[in-house]
């Protein structure tokens, strides 16, 4: 996701894709990965993911997965900005 700053497919796609993984804690049916991912959705936005579940088009949901810290280099520049933080004196 981190080079993507937009991410916007199926729960299956994305089933698909994390079974790559071999991730044996990831849900085994798209309706169960929905459930999870509308329950961490607050989780997922304190790390700059948004999750939008977006309108039935076509018997088929769209998940967009969006990485609201993605621009020319920001992700990297805000990482290191953090890193940097952790060096100065309290």
């Amino acid at each position: 996701m981190q080079e993507y700053p937009v991410w916007e497919k199926t729960a299956q796609d994305l089933l698909r894709e994390l079974d790559k993984h071999n991730i044996d804690a990831w849900p085994k049916t798209p309706e169960s990965l929905t459930h999870l991912l509308r329950r961490m959705t607050p989780a997922f936005e304190e790390f700059g993911l948004q999750v939008e579940f977006l309108p039935r088009e076509r018997n088929r949901r769209l998940i967009r997965i969006t990485n609201t810290e993605y621009s020319e280099g920001n992700c990297h520049d805000r990482h290191q900005e953090e890193l940097n933080m952790d060096d100065q004196p309290y």
